[in-house]
């Protein structure tokens, strides 16, 4: 199984970085081709760069998603997503309510992060042993 999750990490963060690569590269021209509001194609720029690293950074999440209902560890998985919510979105989102929708695309991404970071150690201290 582990043989299985490196080889899969591998091909998640080829295509991640894919996807930052793309959005850097063509993602003036989709908002350009989605809307013609000038106010809409400017909010838009804004937001860009959370876009562009998100694939990065919410990667992991996605890649244990997998990982943990292919184990049958639904109930853990869930687990690690409240704890994130509960611990890190929520706090994040309401300490940085100033910052606008900056704050709240900031405290997505610690949720991301923190669910990926969490679904790690889930897997490498918990779940690793008692699948193979």
């Amino acid at each position: 199984m582990q043989q299985s999750v490196q080889l899969t990490l591998k091909w998640s963060l080829l295509f991640a970085a894919g996807f930052c690569a793309t959005y850097v590269v063509v993602g003036p021209l989709l908002i350009r081709m989605l809307t013609d509001i000038p106010e809409v194609r400017e909010t838009a720029m804004r937001y860009l760069p959370w876009l562009i690293i998100l694939p990065l950074i919410s990667v992991w999440s996605f890649l244990y998603d997998g990982v943990y209902v292919g184990a049958t560890r639904a109930r853990m998985m869930r687990d690690i997503m409240l704890i994130s919510t509960l611990v890190i979105f929520l706090p994040a989102w309401y300490l940085l309510q100033g910052l606008g929708n900056h704050g709240l695309w900031l405290a997505f991404t610690l949720f991301m992060a923190s669910r990926g970071i969490g679904m790690h150690l889930g897997y490498r201290y918990k779940l690793l042993p008692s699948v193979l």
